[in-house]
């Protein structure tokens, strides 16, 4: 009886050890504003981050700006895609879309770091994404993925060894370039004004509007006086029983 129970027990256990392993997406906290500093679980063996780093992040913090920071490991569904873009993609799509209708979220002066590390090795992406106020100072998602920006460099030479240098580096270099009055070469046509659009594209929807406007009145003017539209402008409008219809953006970083 006993050499019974201890086959069925060998088994059970070669059964479940033949089961595949569940897949796990990257973890990703909600948003607390008054939590500046997330560690997924998985990774709190694995980075050393002084006891005192959110104070620390505080104390760094670009002036005016609301900085979070969230350290995560590699989900199994990163597996079969580009190391340098698990961190931009997954803070441009999923975080920013998940924190962005949380309470106490405000895009405005927001700034970002996700930091990635692989399940695997002490290799990671990073990726950081910033609101309307430091997109216009010309702090872009090209920018931030520029090898000679505020991230690229810093992460090459710290993260894997020294994470929290990596992190507050990143956050003393944009406090730097915001000092110096922004990202040299910003213009005035691409920061972003009323409902995030940029100054640039207001001033050619207006254009276009008056453009119309114009073709519209000097189609009416030169119809006008005469029952008959030859030689004249003419504008054409929807009508009868069917409606008219027709028709036919952040921060980056890469891998360390």
């Amino acid at each position: 009886m006993q050499k019974l129970f201890i086959m069925l027990t060998a088994v059970v256990g070669m059964f479940l050890g033949s089961l595949p392993a569940q897949a796990a997406d990257t973890w990703l906290p909600n948003f607390d504003p008054a939590q500046h500093v997330y560690v997924d679980a998985k990774m709190s063996s694995r980075i050393n981050l002084p006891a005192d780093f959110e104070a620390q992040v505080k104390a760094h913090a670009p002036d005016g700006l609301n900085v979070y920071i969230v350290v995560t490991e590699q989900g199994d569904e990163l597996s079969s895609s580009t190391r340098d873009n698990w961190a931009p993609n997954m803070l441009h799509t999923r975080l920013w879309e998940r924190w962005r209708y949380e309470s106490g979220f405000s895009e405005d002066r927001i700034l970002i770091i996700l930091y990635v590390r692989s399940k695997d090795s002490d290799a990671g992406s990073t990726a950081v994404r910033v609101g309307s106020y430091m997109q216009g100072k010309g702090f872009t998602r090209e920018h931030f993925s520029s090898s000679n920006g505020p991230v690229i460099p810093t992460i090459k030479k710290h993260m894997r060894a020294e994470p929290a240098t990596a992190l507050l580096t990143i956050l003393d270099n944009v406090n730097a370039e915001l000092k110096a009055g922004g990202v040299s070469g910003t213009s005035w046509w691409s920061t972003p004004g009323w409902f995030g659009w940029t100054y640039g594209t207001w001033t050619i929807i207006i254009i276009v509007v008056v453009v119309l406007l114009l073709i519209i009145l000097i189609a009416r003017g030169s119809g006008g006086g005469s029952g008959s539209s030859s030689g004249g402008w003419f504008v054409s409008t929807c009508g009868g029983g069917s409606s008219c219809g027709g028709g036919g953006g952040c921060g980056g970083g890469g891998g360390d």
